[in-house]
């Protein structure tokens, strides 16, 4: 156990760790996948700070912070009070569906692969075009059929729609759907992405 002081206040803090499935970023949440303001918790200086009420009602302040690689992530949990085996159970799994831990985030990472060139580059641009249309289609449909406005349902019928395996509808992606989702009423992206898949398949 680890007592620090905040504000002139001594609080012991329980420590564990978590190991996400790699590759993991943990900073790249906050930078691409941030939450709307306000919300209920802070990130700054690499540390994530936010209080999690458990199913008993009990709320549990806890810090997060990464220690590891994007190969090979270890993320340090604080919790600023004493809590059970059990309570840590619930506490890590509620972590899992905020963060996405236990998921495999491969597909979100492929902007890092090496960069390409030629008639390479030419495909994959073609492609990936061609895929964010595909994406778009999906989300208008999923848009149509439901009236739920919660993200991570709004999500589950676009992967069930894309012909993705279920466990790629994960607290990540819905929060990207979800953008996508609030520019649909405007009708502006057709026009951009027809123009954009004619110029990339005259390439």
């Amino acid at each position: 156990m680890l007592v620090v002081t905040i504000e002139g206040k001594r609080l012991s803090a329980q420590i564990f760790h978590i190991y996400p499935k790699p590759p993991y970023d943990f900073e790249l949440n906050f930078s691409i996948f941030g939450f709307d303001k306000p919300m209920p918790e802070v990130f700054e200086d690499g540390v994530w700070r936010r209080a999690i009420r458990l199913d008993s009602g009990k709320l549990i302040p806890v810090a997060l912070q990464s220690l590891g690689t994007i190969e090979e992530p270890k993320i340090e949990a604080k919790t600023f009070q004493t809590i059970t085996e059990q309570e840590k159970e619930e506490l890590e799994k509620k972590l899992d569906e905020l963060f996405s831990f236990s998921q495999d985030l491969t597909a979100l990472y492929s902007s890092w692969a090496k960069p390409q060139y030629g008639n390479t580059a030419d495909t994959a641009i073609q492609d990936g075009i061609h895929y964010i249309k595909t994406v778009h289609n999906a989300a208008r449909e999923a848009d149509s059929e439901l009236d739920n406005p919660d993200p991570m349902a709004f999500c589950k019928k676009c992967v069930e729609l894309l012909d993705l395996p279920p466990d790629a509808a994960n607290p990540l992606v819905a929060r990207s759907l979800s953008s996508h989702r609030k520019t649909l009423s405007s009708g502006r992206l057709d026009p951009i992405l027809d123009s954009l898949l004619k110029d990339a398949d005259n390439v």
